[in-house]
Protein backbone atom coordinates (compact mmCIF):
# COMPACT_ATOMS: atom_id res chain seq x y z
CA UNK A 1 0.00 0.00 0.00
CA UNK A 2 0.82 3.78 -0.93
CA UNK A 3 0.66 6.34 2.07
CA UNK A 4 1.03 9.89 0.20
CA UNK A 5 3.98 12.27 1.83
CA UNK A 6 2.85 14.91 4.49
CA UNK A 7 3.01 18.69 3.38
CA UNK A 8 5.58 20.85 3.73
CA UNK A 9 5.86 22.05 6.91
CA UNK A 10 8.20 25.57 5.16
CA UNK A 11 8.43 27.12 2.23
CA UNK A 12 11.44 29.33 2.14
CA UNK A 13 11.30 31.61 4.79
CA UNK A 14 7.33 31.27 5.06
CA UNK A 15 6.86 28.23 7.91
CA UNK A 16 4.75 30.44 10.10
CA UNK A 17 2.33 33.02 7.49
CA UNK A 18 -1.09 32.68 7.84
CA UNK A 19 -1.61 31.72 4.03
CA UNK A 20 0.96 28.71 4.33
CA UNK A 21 -0.76 27.35 7.81
CA UNK A 22 -4.04 27.29 6.12
CA UNK A 23 -3.09 26.11 3.04
CA UNK A 24 -0.96 22.72 5.09
CA UNK A 25 -4.37 22.92 7.71
CA UNK A 26 -6.25 22.00 4.78
CA UNK A 27 -3.38 19.38 3.48
CA UNK A 28 -3.38 17.51 6.80
CA UNK A 29 -6.86 17.48 7.00
CA UNK A 30 -6.89 15.79 3.62
CA UNK A 31 -4.32 13.19 4.75
CA UNK A 32 -6.03 12.23 7.68
CA UNK A 33 -9.53 11.44 6.26
CA UNK A 34 -7.73 9.61 3.69
CA UNK A 35 -5.66 7.76 6.07
CA UNK A 36 -9.30 6.92 8.37
CA UNK A 37 -10.93 5.67 4.80
CA UNK A 38 -7.98 3.39 3.67
CA UNK A 39 -8.77 -0.20 4.18
CA UNK A 40 -5.49 -0.43 5.14
CA UNK A 41 -5.28 1.75 7.77
CA UNK A 42 -8.90 2.14 9.24
CA UNK A 43 -8.74 -0.08 11.67
CA UNK A 44 -5.40 0.68 12.62
CA UNK A 45 -4.90 1.22 16.49
CA UNK A 46 -2.10 3.31 16.37
CA UNK A 47 -4.23 6.00 14.02
CA UNK A 48 -7.10 5.82 16.25
CA UNK A 49 -4.97 6.44 18.95
CA UNK A 50 -3.90 9.54 17.32
CA UNK A 51 -6.95 10.60 16.65
CA UNK A 52 -8.55 10.04 20.47
CA UNK A 53 -5.96 10.89 22.56
CA UNK A 54 -5.88 14.67 23.74
CA UNK A 55 -2.62 14.17 26.03
CA UNK A 56 0.89 14.04 24.15
CA UNK A 57 2.32 11.86 26.65
CA UNK A 58 -0.66 9.25 26.67
CA UNK A 59 -0.15 8.80 22.81
CA UNK A 60 3.88 8.19 23.25
CA UNK A 61 3.52 5.31 25.45
CA UNK A 62 0.94 3.75 23.30
CA UNK A 63 3.46 4.43 20.32
CA UNK A 64 6.38 2.52 22.40
CA UNK A 65 3.88 0.16 22.81
CA UNK A 66 3.35 -0.93 19.37
CA UNK A 67 6.79 -0.48 18.45
CA UNK A 68 7.61 -2.98 21.34
CA UNK A 69 5.08 -5.01 19.36
CA UNK A 70 6.17 -4.69 15.94
CA UNK A 71 9.81 -5.66 17.24
CA UNK A 72 8.52 -8.72 19.23
CA UNK A 73 6.90 -9.80 15.95
CA UNK A 74 10.08 -9.26 13.78
CA UNK A 75 8.45 -6.32 11.78
CA UNK A 76 6.28 -8.66 10.92
CA UNK A 77 2.38 -7.50 9.88
CA UNK A 78 0.24 -11.03 10.23
CA UNK A 79 -0.89 -11.17 12.79
CA UNK A 80 -0.78 -7.70 12.82
CA UNK A 81 -1.38 -6.21 16.67
CA UNK A 82 -2.13 -3.14 15.09
CA UNK A 83 -5.33 -3.23 13.88
CA UNK A 84 -8.78 -3.55 15.90
CA UNK A 85 -11.36 -5.00 13.25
Amino acid sequence: FYVPPLPNKKIGNRRFEKDLIIKRMKFLNLFINNLVKSESFKCSEILISFLSYEDRGKFDSKFKEFSTQQLLNNGNSFPNPLLRC
